[in-house]
């Protein structure tokens, strides 16, 4: 946030820091006094905050109710994100095991962890064509399926939707043979190869 030390320094000077920070909560309804007290102070925390902010932090905050709401907000907006919180999602991409779910759950499952990734990170978020060789290997249909088959079957169009329909071609087709129950129960997981 633009100037966020100095919001935090003139909400100090303004004693407003402790509702802003949550220490300081607000009374009962039953003591009105202390009530309206604690409104207008939270209302004048908010109207700090407001005036402190440009346009596109503007619009994180204004529908917030409370000033400990905005602040915290706008922490969420601003701070950068936790590199562990990254991790642990490229982790899970990576190393992405399918068991026994269907082709479009395993597709949704993928694309949820890269868009993850993609919103604490868009530098660090894997590609579409990385996503589909992931899920390619994470569907093996049966022993010794090949993501290279399906690669060389897509020639120029390899993009994750030609993989997912492919994919789904052949559970399909592997469904029909009676080699694997429907929703994925059938499925022999082949051996991980390193990324």
């Amino acid at each position: 946030m633009n100037g966020q030390s100095s919001s935090k320094t003139w909400l100090r000077v303004k004693r407003l820091w402790s509702i802003v920070s949550g220490s300081a909560t607000r009374p009962s309804s039953s003591d009105t006094t202390a009530a309206e007290d604690w409104d207008a102070s939270d209302a004048h925390a908010r109207s700090i905050l407001i005036s402190s902010v440009d346009r596109v932090q503007y619009q994180y905050i204004i529908s917030l109710k409370t000033a400990k709401e905005q602040w915290d907000a706008l922490k969420r907006v601003h701070d950068p994100p936790g590199k562990h919180r990254l991790a642990t999602l490229l982790r899970r991409f990576f190393r992405f095991e399918n068991g026994n779910n269907s082709v479009n759950n395993a597709a949704a499952s993928l694309t949820s962890i890269q868009w993850r990734i993609k919103s604490l990170s868009p530098e660090d978020c894997p590609s579409d064509f990385t996503k589909a060789v992931i899920l390619m290997d994470s569907l093996a249909l049966e022993e010794g399926y090949e993501t290279s088959k399906i690669i060389r079957s897509l020639d120029d169009d390899l993009s994750f939707e030609s993989c997912v329909v492919r994919l789904l071609e052949d559970e399909e087709e592997a469904r029909l043979k009676g080699e694997m129950k429907v929703g994925g129960g059938g499925r022999r997981r082949r051996g991980r190869r390193g990324c």
